[in-house]
């Protein structure tokens, strides 16, 4: 693997992992997310090592499959949450 290959597959780990920590904030409204918000933690404590980290395309592509079926299994309780606001809000 040649260093731009290396290079692209780190940038897509590393929007992987933007997406995920971009979650916390909505997470952190849910009552059940206690667990997650740990892991999370521990996330923001090693995502700087990703520079060190010898990274190949199988890597980016496990990473991408684990995000995407994370935003899938998240989507109900999180549309559930924003529409909640919405609906207190709703004129009767």
């Amino acid at each position: 693997m040649n260093n731009n290959s290396i290079l692209c597959v780190r940038a897509r780990i590393k929007s992987c992992l933007e997406i995920i920590l971009e979650l916390e904030e909505q997470l952190a409204t849910m009552p059940q997310a206690d667990s997650l918000l740990k892991e999370f933690t521990k996330l923001k404590k090693t995502s700087h090592i990703l520079k060190r980290l010898h990274v190949e395309e199988k890597d980016a592509e496990r990473i991408e499959r684990a995000t995407s079926q994370l935003l899938e299994e998240l989507q109900i309780p999180l549309t559930l949450e924003t529409l909640v606001p919405e609906i207190n809000n709703y004129p009767q």
